[in-house]
């Protein structure tokens, strides 16, 4: 009995016996521990000439085994059929029932520091979460993240790195191809460029999970190293509330992509109510945020007809701090959205949603000279004087002025400002 080689890249297993090909997909396990999958059998040597297209075959099951044989048999003889059948079902399971293989974790190089697609948004090769409610553009800062990322642009708190333009695919539940080119093309425009950068865009209707290995084929197909998931309610192909189905949707996101390069993604989602506490979470199950890498919050400050103001919020990371919050200031004109920098503490909407030190730090840096006395501080920040009072003794962002009783920032006390 020769042994095929098997060949495993995400969720597609292929074994080859020479020129014959059996190809594996859609690998699916159902309660009654049957292992299920797509066969696909190829000859190469008469030209490429399926024997077998996309039978769903019961891998687990003698009887499907030996009846998937004996048509084999009738179209190519001089084979034995049973004996490749056996292999193929038995080296499929035992490969997707034993997961990834186990490692000592005191052997082998230290790893990397984290690296990002986007900094500091996008974490690269994990998943990210960006959510918020309807008209805060969730669409565009996706596209917007997709130009820079597919161009190696970087403009302000967004930084990517030039020398490495990522393969983009763009999974759309929401719109078509014709608003996604107008997006691509009005965000390009903002940005300077004179035509779209190349993003593969696929119009989706089908659960995520579902897609898993029509969405392998994309990704090798293209070496795509970033995807766009909008949006996870309808991608979760269900109740977004189930934790079943957010699972299910990770478990298919997590077999993309291979060993040496996963993808990053960004999932776009939909915002729940507030909850007791006035915080918002992504819509659905807390399985969603649980297993993103990163979640980002966008509020929306003030509308007008032509611009808006939105903020992006840090609500989780898994390694190093928080980052501060930032804005844009989006103006959408005739085949033209530009993407803005905004000081979102000069909003009074996301000033008032900022940590204690930053609002202080922001309010220093307008005043002028400076400084102020915590009375005046919490006065203008409508707080009570002495959290106001605390803040600034622990934080040493700021320091204390002897001559007048006022506070001020210690970065300026060191350049000598307050002599």
């Amino acid at each position: 009995m020769t042994a095929p080689k098997l060949t495993t890249t995400g969720t597609i297993h292929v074994l080859t016996w020479g020129d014959l090909e059996i190809r594996v997909e859609r690998v699916r396990e159902n309660s009654q521990y049957e292992v299920k999958g797509e066969v696909t059998v190829n000859d190469r040597s008469l030209g490429n000439s399926y024997l077998l297209g996309r039978e769903r075959v019961n891998l687990s099951s003698g009887m499907a085994r030996k009846g998937l044989a004996k048509r084999l048999e009738g179209k190519a003889g001089g084979v034995d059929w049973f004996d490749k059948i056996e292999q193929m079902s038995g080296m499929v399971i035992d490969r997707h029932r034993e997961g990834e293989p186990e490692v000592d974790l005191s052997e082998g190089p230290e790893p990397k520091e984290m690296e990002y697609l986007i900094h500091p948004i996008l974490p690269k090769g994990k998943p990210t979460i960006v959510h918020g409610k309807g008209g805060v553009a969730k669409g565009y800062i996706a596209c917007y993240c997709a130009v820079l990322a597919s161009t190696g642009t970087s403009v302000g708190m967004l930084k990517t790195d030039p020398n490495y333009l990522s393969n983009v695919l763009y999974l759309d539940w929401e719109d078509d191809e014709d608003e996604a080119k107008r997006r691509l093309r009005e965000v390009s425009a903002g940005l300077g460029l004179e035509h779209r950068p190349p993003v593969v865009y696929q119009h989706c209707s089908r659960p995520f999970s579902g897609m898993g290995d029509a969405i392998q084929g994309k990704i090798l197909k293209h070496n795509i190293d970033f995807v766009v998931v909008d949006s996870l309610i309808p991608a979760c192909g269900g109740d977004a509330n189930s934790s079943e189905k957010a699972e299910e949707f990770y478990r298919a996101l997590n077999a993309l992509g291979t060993k040496e390069q996963a993808p990053t993604f960004l999932l776009v989602g939909h915002q729940s109510k507030q909850n007791l506490t006035g915080q918002t979470t992504t819509f659905g199950s807390g399985v969603w945020e649980f297993l993103a890498r990163r979640v980002w919050e966008v509020k929306l400050g003030s509308q007008e007809k032509d611009q808006i103001e939105i903020s992006i919020n840090d609500k989780k990371r898994n390694r190093g701090g928080f980052v501060d919050p930032f804005g844009y200031r989006i103006l959408f004109e005739p085949g033209v959205v530009t993407f803005e920098d905004i000081d979102v503490a000069d909003v009074p909407e996301f000033e008032r949603g900022l940590k204690r030190p930053t609002r202080i730090k922001a309010l220093l840096e307008r005043t002028p000279g400076n400084a102020m006395t915590a009375h005046d501080i919490a006065e203008a920040l409508e707080d009570a004087q002495g959290i106001i009072a605390t803040t600034l003794s622990k934080t040493k962002a700021f320091c204390y002025i002897t001559r007048d009783g006022s506070y001020g920032l210690e970065a300026l006390r060191k350049q000598g400002r307050y002599d």
